[in-house]
């Protein structure tokens, strides 16, 4: 991070600006995984019934 100065005081509130951007990307990037388990899961959910569904019909 960029060191405190009277000149270039501003700097590291952008350097911790750009960290927490990075930061939003992955919760964002995390919350686009969990949707896929939950999708999975649904998916999982699915087979799990259509078995069912199929040792009904055998």
């Amino acid at each position: 991070m960029a060191k405190l100065t009277a000149v270039g005081a501003g700097r590291p509130v952008v350097v911790r600006l750009a960290q927490e951007g990075i930061a939003h990307e992955r919760l964002a990037q995390e919350g686009i995984a969990h949707e896929r388990v939950a999708q999975e899961g649904i998916a999982h959910e699915r087979f799990a019934q259509e078995g069912i569904a199929h040792e009904r019909l055998a």
